[in-house]
């Protein structure tokens, strides 16, 4: 996607396997399951983008996360940025999280990207041929 496309979302929030997923914009893998509780997902890369519609009195995002499950051992680390403004997030590696951010946005839309500065390739670990770059396993964003 070009960085000056303009994207209008169209819901306030995704559930990944339900809606929203088509304002997923950029840098997601396919969606999978988690085979321990069966949560679908969709893993981000080193950046990923979505975009949700800005309902006007909503102060807060929610996210529902895990890190790549099995594949490491510390916390995976990175950055959530809606719209402008920034956040660090580390991340254990062994179960699903809500984790909440403020919105200050007087937009129609916002525009969220996690960047993880250290993504998992599970070749390196597995040696199973996935040269994928993981990083967190996201489910679900809203916002309230």
């Amino acid at each position: 996607m070009s960085t000056t496309q303009v994207v209008n979302p169209r819901l306030s929030c995704i559930v990944v396997g339900k809606l929203g997923e088509s304002q997923m914009i950029r840098g997601w893998h396919e969606r999978e399951q988690d085979g321990r509780n069966g949560i679908p997902y969709r893993a981000s890369g080193g950046e990923s983008v979505f975009y949700l519609k800005h309902p006007p009195l909503a102060t807060k995002l929610h996210l529902i996360l895990s890190g790549p499950i099995g594949l490491r051992k510390t916390p995976l680390d990175g950055r959530i940025i809606i719209d402008k403004l920034k956040y660090q997030l580390p991340l254990s590696v062994d179960g699903w999280v809500l984790r909440t951010f403020p919105i200050e946005s007087a937009k129609e839309a916002i525009r969220v990207r996690l960047i993880i500065s250290d993504p998992v390739v599970p070749d390196t670990v597995l040696h199973n041929g996935d040269a994928r770059a993981l990083g967190w396993f996201f489910s679900a964003a809203w916002q309230e």
